[in-house]
């Protein structure tokens, strides 16, 4: 599943659950993929893998690459 891109796996989702791609749950997915906000510091990841900035690198791949599925999904990036 690794190379399924995020907008098919988001697809999947509103077809499981029977939801339009404009649903307002889709909305939500798609703005909590930039948002790390409430994410809690996990030492052990970042230890375990010996990479102390993994949680770094994570958060700035999805807060670049979540506005490009917002785009795909809904054509637009603002409001989110």
């Amino acid at each position: 599943m690794a190379s399924t891109p995020a907008t098919t796996m988001i697809r999947w989702y509103c077809q499981r659950y029977r939801v339009a791609e404009d649903d307002q749950s889709v909305y939500h997915i798609v703005r909590a993929l930039g948002s790390f906000a409430d994410v809690a510091d996990d030492p052990w990841l970042s230890e375990s893998l010996g990479r102390l900035d993994l949680p770094n690198e994570i958060a700035e791949y999805w807060q670049e690459r979540q506005p490009q599925i917002a785009q795909a999904m809904f054509g637009q990036t603002e409001n989110l």
